[in-house]
C-alpha cells in the first residue's frame, strides 16, 4: 500500500507538470492562431507591390540612412520573409490539431488504471509534450520575429509614401500603405475641380476603398451615386425590381454537383470578375476537402462553364469560395460592396436557386425583397453575419444579397429554425442569413 501511494503521488505530480506543459502549449497554439489569421504576409505584399507600382523611377537620396537601409533590406530579403512565414503558418496549422489531441489524451488519463498501463500512457505523454512544448514555441518565436520585420518594413513604406511630390502617386502609396486619411487627402489635392467622369477610375476606386475601410458610409455612397455606371452603380428602385433583375440576371450563377441527372447538390454564386464566380465554401466543398472541379457544373445567366480550379480564404471558418472558369465572359460582373456599411433596416434583395426542380436556369431563378433584421459580428468569419427577412432556399446558399445601390453586400449561407418545445414542434421561428463579402477583396484582383 506505501508503494502505490508513493506511485499513485508520483503520477499525481507527472500529470501535474503535463498539465502545466499543456496550458502553455495551448496559449501558444491561440497565439500561433492569430498570427495565421492577421494573414501579415499577404497584407504586405500587397503593400509593397503597391510601393513598387508607384516607385517607377525609384530614388532614395533624399532619404535619410536608416531608411535608406530598410529599403535596402526590404528589396533584398522582402520575398524570402513571405515565403518563410508562409512556411511557418502551414507548420502552425498542422500543430494545432496535434495540439488538441494532446489535451484531450491527457484529460482522459485514468490514474486508477493498471500500474504498467499508467506508466506508459505518462511515458508517451511526456514525449509528445516535449515535442509539442519545443515546436510550439520554435514557430511562435519565428512567427513574431517574422510579423515584426513586416511591420518595421511596413512603416517605412507609409513614410517614403507620405514623400511623393506627385498627389496622385502619394493616393497610390498612401493607399496601399493603409493610410486612408492621408491618401483621401492626396486625392482631393490631386482631383480638385476635376469633373467626375474625367477622374481615373483607378483613383475613384482607391477613393471608394479608402472611405468604406474607414467607415464613411453617406460619403460613400454620395461617391457611388456620382460615379454611376462607371463604377457598376445600379439603382435598385422600389417596384421595378423586374428591371434590376433583367440587368443582374446574365451574372448570376447556378451551380450543379455531380453527373447530369444524378445531381448530389445544388448553389448559387455570381459572376465578380468575368473569369471568376463567387458562393460558399460549403456549396463546393465535402468533408473539408474541395469538390472536384470535373463535378462542379456552372451555368452564369444560362450559359454552361466549366470551372477549372477552387479557391477559399486560409480560414475554414469564412463560408466563401472562388471558382476559376477555364474562358472569360463578355459579362459584366456584379459589384462587390463592404458589409461594414451595412445597416439594420437597410433593404435586402437576395436572388438565387432554391432547388433544382425546374428544367431550365430562369424557371429556377428567384427574387426575395426584405430588410436586413439584425446585424452580428463575427470576428472569426471576417466580418459581420446578416439575419434578413427574406425566404431563402437550401439552394440559394452562395447567391448575392443586394443593397438599395445594386452591390452585392453579404452572400447567403444558412437558414436557422427555432421551434416550439419539442424537436418535432411547429417552426415558430425562421430566420435566414448571410456573411460577409469582405473577404472575397482579397481572393480578387484589386479594382485599381
Amino acid at each position: 500500500m506505501s508503494q502505490r501511494l508513493s506511485r499513485s503521488e508520483h503520477w499525481a505530480e507527472q500529470r501535474a507538470d503535463l498539465g502545466g506543459c499543456a496550458e502553455r502549449i495551448t496559449e501558444r497554439i491561440r497565439k500561433l492562431h492569430d498570427l495565421v489569421e492577421s494573414r501579415v504576409a499577404e497584407a504586405w505584399q500587397r503593400q509593397f507591390a503597391t510601393f513598387q507600382s508607384t516607385q517607377r523611377r525609384p530614388s532614395f537620396d533624399h532619404l535619410d540612412a536608416a531608411t535608406q537601409s530598410l529599403l535596402a533590406e526590404i528589396y533584398g530579403g522582402g520575398q524570402i520573409a513571405c515565403d518563410a512565414f508562409t512556411v511557418e503558418v502551414d507548420k502552425a496549422r498542422n500543430l494545432a490539431p496535434r495540439a488538441e489531441h494532446f489535451v484531450a489524451a491527457l484529460g482522459e488519463l485514468n490514474l486508477l488504471a493498471a500500474a504498467a498501463d499508467i506508466d506508459r500512457r505518462l511515458s508517451d505523454l511526456q514525449i509528445v509534450a516535449s515535442q509539442l512544448d519545443a515546436q510550439s514555441g520554435d514557430l511562435l518565436r519565428s512567427l513574431e520575429q517574422l510579423s515584426q520585420r513586416m511591420q518595421r518594413w511596413s512603416a517605412a513604406l507609409v513614410h517614403c509614401s507620405l514623400l511623393h511630390k506627385d498627389p496622385r502617386a502619394r493616393l497610390a502609396a498612401c493607399h496601399g500603405a493603409g493610410e486612408l486619411a492621408r491618401a483621401l487627402q492626396a486625392f482631393d489635392e490631386a482631383f480638385a475641380g476635376t469633373p467626375d467622369v474625367e477622374i481615373p477610375l483607378d483613383a475613384v476606386e482607391r477613393r471608394l476603398d479608402c472611405l468604406a475601410r474607414s467607415g464613411q458610409r453617406e460619403p460613400y455612397r454620395a461617391a457611388l451615386v456620382r460615379q454611376g455606371t462607371r463604377v457598376g452603380f445600379q439603382d435598385l428602385v422600389a417596384g421595378r425590381l423586374n428591371e434590376f433583375g433583367r440587368q443582374v440576371r446574365p451574372a448570376v450563377a447556378w451551380i450543379l454537383l455531380g453527373e447530369p441527372g444524378h445531381e448530389k447538390g445544388s448553389g448559387s454564386g455570381f459572376l465578380v470578375a468575368r473569369d471568376c464566380v463567387a458562393t460558399n465554401r460549403h456549396v463546393v466543398f465535402e468533408d473539408g476537402r474541395p469538390e472536384s472541379v470535373e463535378r462542379v457544373r456552372v451555368f452564369v445567366g444560362g450559359t454552361p462553364c466549366r470551372v477549372v480550379r477552387i479557391r477559399v480564404p486560409p480560414s475554414p471558418d469564412i463560408d466563401l469560395a472562388v471558382l476559376d472558369l477555364a474562358a472569360p465572359l463578355d459579362v459584366t460582373p456584379l459589384r462587390v460592396g463592404y458589409t461594414s456599411l451595412v445597416e439594420v433596416g437597410e433593404r435586402a434583395l437576395a436572388v438565387g436557386f432554391p432547388l433544382p426542380e425546374g428544367d431550365s436556369f430562369d424557371e429556377n431563378l428567384l427574387m426575395d425583397e426584405g430588410i436586413v433584421n439584425r446585424i452580428r459580428s463575427r470576428p472569426q468569419q471576417s466580418g459581420r453575419e446578416l439575419e434578413l427577412s427574406v425566404k431563402l432556399g437550401p439552394g440559394m446558399s452562395g447567391g448575392p444579397v443586394f443593397n438599395d445601390l445594386g452591390e452585392v453586400v453579404a452572400v447567403t449561407t444558412f437558414i436557422r429554425f427555432r421551434r416550439a418545445g419539442r424537436p418535432d414542434a411547429p417552426i415558430v421561428e425562421r430566420s435566414s442569413h448571410a456573411i460577409a463579402v469582405d473577404a472575397l477583396h482579397e481572393l480578387l484582383s484589386p479594382r485599381w
